[in-house]
């Protein structure tokens, strides 16, 4: 199993794991997916989980995974779709740090590519298949303070939506919010799309 990033501290993290989980047949590299050195037609299997919302280049990017597919490999695709991505009872300081982070990603990436998977898998002849999943949180979940968590990885890009004095304030009155205790959610939906390479 290769693992790859072209981000070294995303590398480290992932060493990291593999190490703490004795995972012995996994090999990490770093690795432009736009300027690939790994081997064509040399994996069963390509995995790209939440890749093609931030990055937004769907179509480079599956022309990557398929020439890296043998014949009769699988490709799958995950990302998110934010419809069921809520607070009860509703949280509307964490909403409006939602709407931020869909913002975001439709302007600098592709905040719709959970929906266009089927679409963009048959553009390459490959016949998908879907599958949808929502967790619910009950409160004092961790995933509850997913909101923070994006607003401060996509900090550079929110601040071009916000000033840096309103982001600290969302994220402030989010962050008390969250701390009610009776606060329960439910996540973004993963959809997973997957098909087989028949050529």
């Amino acid at each position: 199993m290769v693992g790859t990033d072209i981000d070294d501290a995303m590398l480290r993290a992932a060493k990291q794991f593999v190490a703490d989980e004795g995972l012995g047949n996994v090999l990490l590299r770093n690795d432009d997916l736009f300027a690939t050195r790994l081997q064509p037609a040399s994996f069963d299997l390509v995995h790209a989980r939440f890749e093609l919302t931030p990055l937004g280049r769907g179509h480079d990017q599956m022309e990557t995974y398929v020439r890296l597919l043998r014949p009769g490999g699988t490709i799958v695709l995950e990302d998110p779709d934010w419809g069921s991505w809520h607070f009860n009872p509703r949280a509307e300081v964490c909403q409006k740090l939602i709407a931020l982070i869909q913002q975001a990603f439709a302007r600098w990436g592709d905040a719709e590519a959970g929906r266009n998977h089927l679409d963009l898998l048959r553009s390459f002849g490959i016949e998908g298949n879907v599958r949808a999943e929502v967790l619910a949180l009950s409160p004092g979940h961790p995933y509850l303070w997913l909101p923070l968590q994006f607003s401060a990885g996509l900090k550079p890009r929110l601040l071009s939506l916000v000033s840096e004095e309103e982001l600290r304030q969302l994220r402030e009155e989010a962050e008390n919010e969250l701390r009610q205790p009776a606060r329960w959610g439910t996540t973004f939906t993963v959809i997973q799309s997957w098909g087989r390479m028949v050529t």
